[in-house]
């Protein structure tokens, strides 16, 4: 297990089902127990689709508990995994305006609002 990252309560892992109609996929499961002597050990609540009906979902029941599960880096079953990271799309760059929209600004003049009190006064002619 990569020493860089270790299971914690309340973490979401992927266990990979050794029974049922879907063995071998994998489900999510949370961590509520880990091993003292091995934190690569560890006891999941997992979660399927399924509600314990043969031939239904997974066929398995809807959650249930697992002891004693094993990290594997490639998922195997019986044991548990880290989900992949999903990297956010990466966003536009707010840079200089290019093409037709750029030329449009600079040719238009920038427009400059002087506050009242910094308008110049009028004066009347005296008579």
């Amino acid at each position: 297990m990569s020493d860089a990252i270790k299971p914690t309560l309340g973490r979401t892992v992927l266990f990979t089902l050794e029974s049922g109609p879907s063995t071998g996929q994998q489900r999510p499961a949370i961590v509520v127990a880990t091993d003292r002597k091995d934190p690569g050990l560890v006891t999941l609540q997992v979660f399927t689709d399924g509600d314990g009906a043969p031939n239904v979902g997974d066929g398995l029941p809807g959650v249930f508990r697992q002891a004693k599960v094993p990290f594997s880096e490639e998922p195997k079953p019986g044991t548990w995994s880290w989900p992949t990271k999903v990297e956010p799309p990466a966003e536009k760059p707010t840079g200089p305006k290019k093409g037709a929209a750029a030329k449009q600004a600079a040719e238009k003049p920038a427009e400059v609002t002087l506050p009242p009190e910094a308008e110049p006064a009028v004066t009347q002619p005296t008579a």
